[in-house]
């Protein structure tokens, strides 16, 4: 675990705890260290979810493969990011999507219930940690009411631009790198690979916008189109 430490200090629900304390707390809640091989399920949809994660490196895709074999990316999780903890405590307790690991990835693990109950030591941090739960599942919950926007878009290029100027805020530049290669975007998007292919083409043709495999600028705000 301490090889991982500086990572561990970065992830929200340990903010504001040394590293000291935050190997103590993985001791107390009895975390374990996973490697995943790229493409391996993680948790399938359905699934009883008893345990968090913790991404340490690697990368892992929250998704839903609909009626015809086809994955739909809920979100991407890199270093740093936690799993699991939405429908670990809500009152069904189940997995809303698949867990896949998107490459060989690092994950620590640990039981949901311990994060929340203080332990035999009463550790004077845990209140700390459900401050940092509280923030942690405001903010995924901002992410997903963020991506909501873009899909209730009728068109592919709506949703694109829609997308892309979310990016573009988040990165506080017209020039900007997205998390996607098209194959995935277009999962994200819920949208055709080549119908997405073709109209980033005619964005591009209209000035709109420009590109490089995962890098973009956008020449014209979506708003005044």
């Amino acid at each position: 675990m301490k090889s991982f430490l500086a990572v561990l200090e970065k992830v929200g629900i340990m903010r504001g705890l040394s590293g000291e304390e935050i190997l103590k707390l993985l001791s107390c809640m009895s975390a374990e260290k996973k490697i995943f091989e790229k493409n391996t399920l993680i948790l399938s949809e359905g699934s009883p979810i008893t345990k968090l994660g913790i991404v340490l490196d690697g990368e892992l895709h929250l998704s839903i493969t609909d009626y015809f074999g086809r994955e739909n990316i809920i979100a991407k999780l890199t270093e740093g990011d936690l799993f699991g903890e939405s429908a670990a405590y809500s009152e069904e307790g189940r997995a809303p999507f698949d867990i896949i690991a998107a490459k060989e990835s690092n994950v620590i693990t640990f039981a949901a219930k311990k994060l929340i109950a203080p332990c035999a030591e009463c550790c004077s941090y845990h209140k700390s940690i459900i401050n940092n739960l509280v923030t942690a599942l405001a903010e995924k919950n901002l992410k997903l009411t963020k991506k909501l926007e873009v899909l209730t878009k009728r068109s592919t290029r709506e949703k694109l631009l829609s997308y892309l100027e979310q990016e573009s805020k988040r990165a506080g530049a017209m020039e900007f790198s997205i998390p996607y290669n098209r194959e995935q975007l277009a999962a994200y998007l819920s949208v055709d690979r080549s119908a997405m292919s073709s109209e980033l083409g005619r964005l591009k043709a209209e000035g709109i916008l420009d590109f490089k495999k995962n890098h973009f600028l956008l020449k014209i705000p979506s708003s005044k189109e």
